[in-house]
């Protein structure tokens, strides 16, 4: 009966760490997606600032 008792116990926490793993893939594939977003947005600032840029030389410079 004791056996049973602590096979139980086992058995509750193999469960528990299955749901922490879980939980830490979730978080792993979300930091994943947040990072592709933010390098995205980078790319689109970056654009942003050269396109004024190169429109700010031209007004400048050639007209």
């Amino acid at each position: 009966m004791r056996y049973l008792m602590k096979r139980s116990g086992e058995i509750e926490m193999t469960n528990e760490n299955n749901q922490l793993l879980d939980q830490m893939r979730s978080i792993d594939s979300n930091l994943v997606k947040l990072e592709k977003n933010s390098n995205k947005n980078s790319d689109q600032v970056g654009l942003i600032w050269l396109t004024l840029i190169c429109y700010i030389l031209y007004i400048e410079f050639l007209k």
